[in-house]
């Protein structure tokens, strides 16, 4: 049964179509924050559009038809009509609102503020590849490899030390 689930087409892309989905595994859309967007945006962009009924969606359909009284088969269409309003579209296939798109962005902004705070944390507690929180220790008595420049250096100094004592 899981298997079938993940491998249908309508639990995929950016938005899971909600009136297709089982009644059980719909919680799954709150879950994505691109659910939120993809409702804000289509609910701003299609609020106030009426669109026209193209000859295959309409009902019905056929040349014997020509001039007969026909209806658009496109989910939100009203009854005896040739045309779609955007927000009827949107609320009747989608369930999506005008009165959302607000809620919607607080609500990303809220997810957006969680994932910056995730990477906070992580950057903060997640160790880099390599490095190591060690602190360096000494032999007591043996001497620290030292390179060629900073052995000149010490040996100046060692000597201005003594120029100086004398």
């Amino acid at each position: 049964m899981i298997i079938l689930l993940y491998a249908d087409p309508q639990y995929s892309g950016y938005v899971i179509y909600q009136p297709a989905m089982h009644p059980w595994l719909s919680w799954i859309r709150w879950l994505n924050p691109l659910y939120y967007l993809v409702e804000a945006n289509l609910a701003n962009e299609l609020d106030g559009l009426t669109f026209a009924c193209a000859p295959p969606q309409l009902a019905p359909y056929g040349p014997a038809y020509e001039g007969a009284p026909q209806a658009c088969a496109i989910t939100g269409a009203a009854r005896d009509t040739t045309l779609v309003t955007g927000s009827a579209y949107l609320d009747m296939a989608l369930g999506f609102s005008k009165s959302h798109v607000w809620r919607n962005w607080g609500i990303v902004m809220g997810w957006w503020a969680c994932y910056i705070l995730l990477g906070c944390l992580a950057v903060e507690s997640i160790p880099v590849a390599g490095a190591s929180k060690g602190v360096l220790l000494y032999k007591r008595g043996a001497q620290p490899h030292i390179d060629g420049d900073q052995a000149e250096k010490i040996s100046d100094s060692e000597n201005t030390e003594q120029s100086v004592e004398t």
